[in-house]
């Protein structure tokens, strides 16, 4: 027994004496805007220290608000993971 594949949608058959229906049209090209969707002009600085940066945001229909933390360091990104998992087996 072979493997078969096949779409989801067959090709259109044209009947005889029907024309073939052409395809639907490619969907409309999306618009870059120049900055990912997760980026908000409205985040809040709260504290910016030691190289840690905290914001909030208010999210509608929530009473809390939105917290996004960014951390800079020297180290390279395996060294500051690292230490990290060993704090966590501790």
């Amino acid at each position: 027994m072979g493997v078969f594949s096949r779409s989801a949608d067959p090709p259109p058959v044209a009947h005889a004496g029907q024309p073939r229906r052409p395809p639907p049209p490619p969907p409309p090209p999306r618009r870059w805007t120049g900055r990912p969707r997760c980026f908000a002009l409205d985040w809040e600085k709260v504290s910016d220290k030691d190289g840690v940066l905290v914001e909030r945001r208010a999210v509608p229909g929530l009473r809390v608000s939105a917290i996004r933390v960014t951390a800079r360091s020297p180290l390279a990104p395996g060294a500051v993971f690292e230490t990290i998992w060993k704090q966590q087996s501790t």
